[in-house]
């Protein structure tokens, strides 16, 4: 499981939870997305976040006007194999990997 955590403008923090239950968000301004984020700075289908069958969280840059960044690299994908600091055009977000809970 992993989860995106931002702060909204009024300072409210947010978690959004990727999971197999969740496996395929999109985040943007548009009504469309998973993750709608009024935010100018995005654009209205700014990025994807999705879980593979192997347990693997990917990051896509869909093409945006202001970019996404992964602990201050500008990426067009890459793989979110542990905690990152993610940026979408202005707004940032934690990516936070928990690690499966175990049963005994």
């Amino acid at each position: 499981m992993a989860i995106l955590r931002y702060q909204q403008a009024d300072g409210t923090s947010v978690d959004f939870v990727v999971d197999k239950s969740n496996p395929d968000i999109m985040l943007g301004r548009s009504p469309q997305c998973k993750l709608q984020i009024n935010d100018r700075s995005l654009s209205r289908l700014h990025a994807r976040i999705w879980l593979d069958e192997d347990g693997v969280y990917h990051l896509l840059d869909l093409d945006s006007l202001n970019g996404v960044w992964c602990n201050g690299k500008k990426i067009r994908e890459t793989v979110l194999n542990g905690d990152a600091q993610l940026v979408f055009g202005n707004l940032s977000m934690d990516f936070i990997l928990k690690p499966p809970r175990k049963l005994w």
